[in-house]
């Protein structure tokens, strides 16, 4: 027994690559941070994009840590699955604390810093505010990393956030299945349906689904 209780209303772009390295015998460092450096460029902007999805009343850039508190906060928790960069088999469903939003905006930075190419005007100088930041948002890093580059970030048409598999499409459906707490995504097919894979949503992986007021449980038939 399935429920659709949600459809996809908008794709984010996918996550920036990070650049390959070089296959050459010598590296050009001054070349290489080129590289990073375009690459920490998309990755604000694509942050800022995420960041506008989530709350359409923020338009630029320089507004991606603004907002109320709990659009804030909902953001950057959808952005590491809302769990810590350790796993912890003790308590495997826990939340990270609050704090780790503050090695968020460290992240962010340190991706501002890398972006604006301090490095051409003073590399020392760059080098110092670089570790300082890097050492900031290393839990958050490394928080993230575990769970980059596998979703898409989409946001529902009841305004729901989070990652979807990189195959969907607008349109497509968010199901919850009768026993299972992780939501999963389907693609209409006729009478039937598709299954596209599973997804995460922000504030709904621990069975606030199977809430929902209203929710109409039906038999579901695949192709």
């Amino acid at each position: 027994m399935g429920a659709v209780f949600d459809c996809v209303r908008v794709l984010a772009s996918e996550r920036p690559p990070y650049p390959q390295p070089s296959c050459r015998d010598s590296i050009d460092i001054w070349e290489a941070m080129e590289a990073v450096s375009r690459y920490e460029s998309d990755m604000v902007y694509w942050l800022s994009e995420i960041r506008t999805l989530t709350d359409p009343s923020l338009r630029v850039p320089e507004s991606i840590m603004s907002g109320s508190q709990a659009s804030f906060d909902a953001f950057w928790r959808s952005l590491v699955y809302n769990r810590g960069s350790q796993f912890n088999y003790k308590s495997p469903n826990g939340e990270p604390e609050s704090w780790l939003g503050n090695s968020f905006g460290y992240w962010y930075l340190w991706k501002k810093l890398q972006m604006k190419k301090v490095w051409k005007q003073d590399f020392k100088e760059n080098a110092r505010y670089s570790n300082i930041l890097k050492t900031l948002a290393k839990p958050f890093e490394e928080a993230e990393s575990r769970v980059s580059n596998a979703r898409r970030f989409f946001v529902s048409k009841e305004g729901r956030l989070g990652w979807v598999p990189l195959r969907t499409e607008v349109g497509d459906c968010l199901c919850v299945f009768q026993g299972m707490r992780i939501p999963i995504i389907l693609r209409p097919r006729n009478n039937r349906w598709e299954i596209i894979g599973a997804c995460y949503i922000q504030g709904s992986m621990d069975g606030e689904l199977w809430r929902i007021p209203g929710l109409q449980w039906n038999f579901i038939s695949f192709v």
